[in-house]
């Protein structure tokens, strides 16, 4: 794709020092000070990416496909390891993806919270991933309250706000 693509979407890492865009034409992370570009993954390789996420300060980042040339189904999730300049896993769902959160989890490692309209899968990232955990919530038409650090979680009590390092 040649010209000036569309934003379909921005994310803060953690401590806000950098942030990765999704793309018309692929992905593009950048470091906040100095303002410096740090990757660009190709459209020819990923196409359009509706929403993503980067872990930390590290080399992993969780994308959707999106926009108007997607290469991979918005029922899917992939995790980009750019180090390695290759997709390391894949997970595919019945239900299009509102959102993929990577994050660390204390002692247990690395986790990716994938969200869809009323539901949250939680999954332990290994060589052999882990369904950890499955949380019903409210009504989340565009996945982006889970960049809050916290969501709103609907169960036999009412609605109450709960702490993504809780899940």
């Amino acid at each position: 794709m040649e010209g000036k693509a569309k934003v379909l979407d921005i994310r803060f890492n953690e401590d806000q020092s950098c942030f990765v865009c999704g793309m018309e034409n692929g992905v593009r992370v950048y470091t906040i000070d100095p303002l410096t570009r740090q990757t660009h993954i190709a459209f020819d390789e990923v196409g359009a990416i509706g929403r993503v996420d980067v872990l930390r300060r590290t080399n992993l980042l969780a994308f959707v496909g999106g926009g108007q040339a997607p290469k991979f189904s918005d029922k899917q999730v992939h995790i980009w390891d750019d180090a390695k300049k290759k997709i390391i896993l894949q997970f595919n769902f019945d239900l299009p993806v509102k959102s993929a959160r990577l994050y660390r989890d204390g002692s247990t490692g690395c986790r990716l919270a994938a969200v869809f309209q009323e539901q949250i899968r939680v999954y332990k990232l290994s060589k052999e991933p882990e369904l950890v955990k499955t949380i019903q919530t409210a009504s989340n038409g565009t996945g982006k309250n889970l960049g809050e650090d916290r969501e709103r979680e609907r169960d036999g009590r009412g609605e109450h706000f709960r702490s993504l390092r809780d899940m």
